[in-house]
């Protein structure tokens, strides 16, 4: 795939040419993200999987593997993301983001992610997962 390298071998850039082309045929960020769970739920996933994970949000597997064998649109595609990887310089894996912000840890997560959820939206409600007696029980990672 024009001559990118991929940490983890050709299947992964296998996969992240599906998943790249699922993001420009799919732009909404809830349609690609719910492809991808469903693709990656899947690993190792099969040529199938790409038609029962598009059905998910109603695309076709024709539609995705014309943009995977189309090697130019795929470059484009696939160029600039590879790009904005190297460019975030990521420390490993995972590596999360919360509010513009790279989080050093993952240990306390589903707390951090309630208390930028509760600076962003300070006349929100609490959400059930936020609130003090559910966290509690939270295992830390």
């Amino acid at each position: 795939m024009d001559n990118l390298a991929c940490q983890h071998g050709d299947d992964e850039c296998a996969g992240n040419a599906v998943e790249t082309c699922v993001k420009h045929l799919a732009p909404d960020w809830k349609d690609y993200m719910a492809f991808n769970y469903c693709y990656e739920a899947l690993y190792p996933p099969s040529a199938s999987d790409v038609g029962s994970c598009g059905a998910v949000i109603g695309l076709p597997s024709s539609a995705i593997t014309a943009c995977t064998s189309d090697a130019s649109l795929l470059s484009s595609l696939t160029r600039p993301e590879a790009y904005a990887t190297a460019q975030a310089a990521v420390p490993g894996t995972p590596t999360v983001e919360l509010a513009g912000q790279q989080l050093s840890s993952t240990r306390l997560l589903t707390r951090q992610v309630c208390k930028a959820y509760a600076a962003q939206n300070p006349q929100a409600d609490t959400p059930d997962g936020c609130k003090t007696e559910n966290l509690r029980g939270a295992k830390h990672y």
